[in-house]
């Protein structure tokens, strides 16, 4: 490619090309940003980032105790194990239950729910391939790092809450009741997804390489004329000069 002949025609035709760069400054900028002159000159973006906020619960009963090797109710192993395995069971169901339509009606009576709230399994190794542990993660992700705090802390609160409220329901004991303790409050958010740029980037160059290609199709329509002397008068002697007499 002649980049000598490529920025001579851009020059020639600077008007055109300047006007339809700052089109695509302009196009991509708003493909990037909304402009709401309804409520006042806002910008808002028009995709979101994903921030996560992470926090640890731990399902346990009062009969539990950590510095112990018995389920607290009977020194037989069997009982302790069966104890485990009840509170293991129940991990399992409060992690479906965390995010019900019960529990997430109770957090939109407080406020919207403005981002996505999920569950996860917590192993022994942190990974699929170690033993399932009575305790659960709580995801909360939302548009910025002040909201999924915000939700994630809101999680809690709605999830404890449905989970006492069940037990007042059919009288359960104080002493024989399951807890639901938070061993990890909400955590510094992190960046999940980042705002994605491609379709402002894709924009501005489908504009810029629209204005040069215009550029082009004006030169061919309309070449540069350059004069160019007749090769017979070229050939042709000049006739001498003749002496002022």
């Amino acid at each position: 490619m002649d980049l000598a002949l490529f920025f001579r025609v851009l020059w020639r035709f600077k008007v055109i090309v300047l006007l339809g760069l700052s089109l695509a400054f302009a196009l991509a900028f708003l493909s990037y940003v909304k402009v709401d002159v309804d409520n006042g000159f806002k910008l808002t973006y028009r995709e979101n980032a994903q921030w996560e906020s992470l926090s640890t619960l731990f399902v346990t009963d009062p009969s539990f105790t950590l510095g112990s090797t018995s389920d607290g109710r009977a020194s037989d192993p069997d009982a302790a194990a069966a104890a485990i395995q009840r509170m293991l069971n129940l991990t399992a169901l409060y992690m479906q239950l965390a995010t019900s339509d019960q529990v997430l009606v109770m957090m939109a009576r407080e406020a919207p729910i403005d981002g996505i709230v999920q569950t996860f399994p917590i192993t022994s190794t942190g990974d699929s391939r170690g033993d399932p542990l009575p305790m659960m993660t709580f995801s909360a992700i939302s548009a910025t790092p002040e909201r999924a705090h915000r939700l994630a802390r809101r999680h809690i609160k709605a999830f404890q809450t449905y989970i006492r409220n069940d037990q007042n329901r059919v009288g359960v004991a104080p002493n024989k009741r399951v807890r639901v303790e938070v061993v990890r409050q909400p955590q510094v958010p992190t960046l999940l997804v980042p705002r994605k740029k491609t379709r402002p980037i894709i924009v501005f160059l489908t504009v810029a390489i629209a204005t040069f290609g215009l550029a082009f199709i004006l030169e061919n329509l309309r070449p540069r004329v350059r004069a160019v002397p007749d090769q017979q008068s070229a050939r042709r002697p000049k006739p001498p000069r003749r002496r002022a007499s």
